[in-house]
């Protein structure tokens, strides 16, 4: 049952608690063997709790402290991306939950709730996590030629997966101008290529996908070809098979590119097929564009008299090499679809964060047929074919492009809890703890604009630069947390000064004010130099 929206029941916590418990055991001890399932149980348990505004306050606290407890192993978020980040077949998972996290720490009028102080905690676990990481870069450790190896090939595949979603929108506009880009850039050399980049789709508008594939030139069935033989179903009924290629796209309306995806899709089918319930890929071309009419037949709002079983069964006789198939088989796939229909229309797609998440595709929505239980499975198929969990994210090699990736939010979210808390709770100790952790990190890996961007944000805080030289004297030596910013603003100019760049504007407006005001005095001619 959904753990989101409405008030949840006394015992729902407690059993979410439960579970979360579980997944961190199970991550503890076996994510070696789980990185599929792990990855739908973290999309559906954590992140869709999370993210959707239904869900009440205690169950959102009662994730985050699971979230928290996760964050604060050593190796969690670093596994997090070379897993799933830096997979072509996953969402972003790392860079989600960071980007979370700092936009639900945003207090609001300076009150935090349980929750926000909760998503604040797990920031500052990640930025820990992210510092320690930065740490072992600068140690010289020995690393096996497999381990670099990797490294290089994740590294490669970041990349790829970025100039994909680059790709992505100017895709949704003109497919054949992003395809040719992607070409250009040596990415996209073979239909495979191109079948792999749709499959994938990070961002890639399910009607435009379903529209290419089904056009009729040489090149598009080519891919249309190599695009369905990139599921794999063994083990899945025509029907599961179905449904599975069908959340992929969303199937045009001409009934000429429904024919041809349709014959693409059952040839796939018909090679990995183990049940023999098909004589023919005749046959399962035939029986797929029959259960395509079934669908509509029942869930079209339109249709006055909706077909029967006996109706269905008499429809399909003599379609598998002029032999039927078995009732039990055949009202087996009416209930179903009867039951829970194959979602044909975008509006009928639409997940709670957006038809087209950038953040790559998702597991099948909660309602399609099998619910949790069929996500597992097809997390579990999935993983066998996209290879297994990677264990080196706790090496430091990918520290950097960890940091990179999220520290926008990152310095935002801990500016603002510093701007606005008060000087009297921990969470201000706390913000400017975690800016000095961030500049520390960001002063390591030579990242000038986040450099720049928190003395910036810092020297705002300090209230130097907002009054005239006399009120902003005062306010300053009446202030403990502008005393505290500027000491920050300080260290980070001494210790990683060679590194910034529009930032020394900052520290400089700080300093002439104080100067002017004359709080402080420095003799910037020296000694030396015979000034006083």
């Amino acid at each position: 049952s959904s753990v989101s929206g409405g008030g949840p029941s006394e015992e729902q916590p407690v059993t979410l608690q439960l579970m979360l418990g579980v997944v961190r055991a199970l991550y503890s001890s076996l994510k070696q063997y789980l990185r599929g399932p792990l990855e739908v149980v973290y999309t559906k348990l954590y992140l869709a709790v999370l993210e959707d505004r239904k869900t009440s306050e205690p169950i959102k606290e009662v994730v985050l402290e699971g979230l928290l407890d996760l964050a604060s192993m050593p190796s969690f978020l670093a596994d997090l991306y070379v897993n799933y980040d830096c997979s072509l077949h996953s969402q972003n998972l790392y860079e989600r939950t960071i980007k979370f996290v700092c936009k639900h720490s945003f207090p609001v009028s300076g009150v935090f709730s349980n929750s926000q102080l909760l998503a604040f905690h797990v920031l500052l676990a990640a930025l820990d996590s992210m510092h320690k990481l930065a740490d072992r870069t600068a140690s010289p450790t020995n690393h096996t030629t497999t381990e670099l190896r990797e490294v290089d090939r994740l590294m490669r595949l970041k990349l790829r997966k970025r100039r994909y979603a680059a790709a992505a929108d100017m895709f949704n506009r003109d497919p054949p101008k992003a395809l040719q880009m992607l070409k250009a850039a040596g990415l996209l050399n073979t239909p495979r290529d191109t079948a792999q980049f749709l499959k994938v789709g990070h961002g890639l508008e399910k009607r435009v996908v379903g529209e290419y594939l089904g056009e009729r030139d040489e090149i598009n069935q080519q891919v249309l070809e190599e695009f369905a033989n990139q599921f794999h179903w063994s083990g899945d009924t025509l029907l599961e098979a179905l449904r599975g290629f069908l959340e992929s796209f969303l199937l045009p309306g001409e009934s000429q590119k429904i024919e041809r995806i349709t014959e693409a899709f059952a040839k796939a089918y018909y090679k990995q097929d183990k049940f023999g319930v098909f004589k023919s890929c005749d046959a399962v071309h035939i029986f797929t564009f029959s259960i395509i009419m079934l669908n509509s037949d029942q869930h079209n709002p339109n249709v006055k008299k909706r077909m029967t079983v006996e109706d269905f069964i008499r429809n399909n006789r003599g379609v598998n090499e002029k032999t039927d198939f078995a009732r039990e088989y055949l009202e087996e796939v009416f209930r179903s679809i009867n039951e829970d229909q194959i979602k044909l229309k975008a509006e009928d797609q639409v997940s709670p964060s957006g038809p087209t998440s950038p953040a790559g595709p998702s597991p099948p929505p909660a309602s399609s047929a099998g619910g949790p239980e069929r996500w597992l499975a097809l997390a579990v198929r999935e993983s066998q074919f996209s290879g297994g969990f990677c264990g080196i994210g706790d090496t430091g090699h990918h520290a950097e492009e960890m940091y990179l990736s999220v520290w926008g939010p990152v310095v935002a979210a801990l500016s603002v809890v510093c701007e606005t808390s008060d000087p009297r709770h921990p969470v201000m100790e706390s913000a400017f703890r975690g800016l000095s952790v961030a500049g520390s990190v960001a002063g390591r890996f030579g990242v000038h604009s986040a450099l720049d961007n928190l003395v910036a944000n810092m020297s705002k805080t300090t209230m130097l630069s907002s009054w005239p030289t006399a009120q902003a004297a005062i306010i300053f030596g009446r202030s403990p947390k502008a005393q505290r910013a500027f000491r920050e603003v300080v260290a980070l100019a001494v210790e990683y000064g060679d590194q910034l760049r529009e930032g020394w504007r900052a520290v400089l407006d700080c300093v002439l004010t104080l100067q002017c005001a004359k709080i402080i005095h420095i003799d910037f001619l020296g000694d030396g130099a015979g000034g006083e």
